[in-house]
């Protein structure tokens, strides 16, 4: 049996990262066999928005702050470590205490494995980002560096993402797109859909100010607005101030989102940075033509503009209420982009993604 412990900070949410476990545990454990351990260290949460029922989870409390906390951080996951005695160790964590891990875990035992699931310099793209801050970040960025050389693969969701590493031990899986069948839909609902948390770096602020732009021209078209809400963010505050109170509604995440894709005829995506574009995928797997600003990492890789959607220069909300109301007017325009998005996701069925994830754990020696 193949034993892999992951090692991530929380599950309890709705987000892309949660989703993404749930369903490559399942497949792992059900498909392949495999023996699944998740350990987190800042679960909010006992309970589950997605489904975990395959693997045995630990939430674990860290306490102190500072180093004390790491060290405490460092003593939980070297317990579970000893205990389980894994093949594998997959470490699934952006902040810094996880980037710093490998440094500290890494010897002739352990075969370790890092995940990055997200744009690594993403503070560069954070809300009053000062210069002291990114000073302090570029340091904190070279100690990642010497950290991350220890691990024996880096798994990155995109090519482009393996160019913010120097390690030479890095590969790009992409996520899966989770259900099926790739579902042909007739475009015909005057809808748009977005999906994401509310959060700065999802853009929905620049996406409220461009649908200003388009109801303009098109009063009778409503934008859902699918993903954890936030009030402190305010968009619904900002929707209210823009006069698009009949035109944008915001909706709790629901697990069948597939369902409300094909409910829209046209998805949008205003992330100022992604790891990758899981919403994208989905959307486009359900036969919606998409428009996404050309952040980095994920929408260019997805997306090629002109033929199975649009990419937008960052920040151009003009030229992105254009492109919306040109999907809007043409239906015929609308089938073809839908068509040629749904073909273009065949790379990122199920089965193709998770074969590249068996094979890369089967390629190091095990101890069963």
């Amino acid at each position: 049996m193949k034993n892999l412990l992951y090692i991530t900070p929380r599950l309890d949410g709705s987000g892309g990262l949660p989703k993404m476990f749930s369903v490559k545990t399942k497949y792992l454990v059900e498909q392949l066999g495999y023996q699944i351990t998740i350990l987190t260290t800042n679960a909010r949460s006992n309970s589950y928005f997605f489904d975990f029922s395959k693997a045995t989870i630990r939430n674990q409390h860290i306490p102190g702050k500072g180093l004390f906390y790491f060290y405490n951080y460092l003593k939980i996951v070297k317990q579970q470590i000893k205990k389980q005695n894994p093949d594998i160790i997959v470490i699934v964590d952006n902040g810094l205490k996880g980037l710093l891990l490998p440094y500290f875990l890494k010897n002739k035992k352990n075969t370790l494995i890092f995940e990055q699931h997200g744009h690594r310099y993403y503070a560069d793209f954070e809300e009053n980002s000062s210069f002291l801050k990114k000073i302090k970040q570029k340091i904190l960025n070279s100690f990642v560096d010497i950290s991350i050389a220890k691990v024996d693969q880096l798994v990155v969701l995109t090519p482009e993402s393996k160019l913010e590493w120097k390690t030479k031990k890095c590969i790009a899986i992409p996520n899966p797109v989770w259900f099926a069948p790739f579902y042909h839909n007739a475009l015909t609902q005057k809808r748009a859909i977005a999906v994401g948390r509310q959060v700065y770096e999802k853009g929905f602020d620049l996406l409220l100010a461009i649908w200003k732009q388009v109801v303009a021209d098109y009063p009778d078209w409503i934008l859902d607005v699918y993903g954890e809400k936030d009030q402190e963010l305010g968009l619904e505050k900002l929707a209210k101030e823009l006069h698009l109170e009949k035109n944008v509604h915001f909706h709790a995440p629901v697990l069948s989102i597939f369902e409300k894709y094909k409910e829209a005829s046209v998805f949008l995506m205003t992330s100022r940075h992604e790891g990758f574009g899981m919403a994208l995928v989905e959307a486009m797997a359900c036969g919606l033509p998409c428009i996404a600003f050309d952040c980095p990492t994920g929408p260019r890789e997805i997306i090629e503009n002109g033929k199975n959607g649009f990419l937008i220069p960052m920040f151009d909300q003009n030229e992105y209420a254009i492109k919306v109301k040109e999907i809007l007017e043409n239906k015929d325009l609308r089938l073809q982009k839908g068509n040629q998005a749904l073909q273009s996701v065949e790379r990122f069925k199920l089965d193709v993604v998770m074969q590249q994830w068996d094979d890369l754990y089967t390629s190091f020696k095990y101890k069963y």
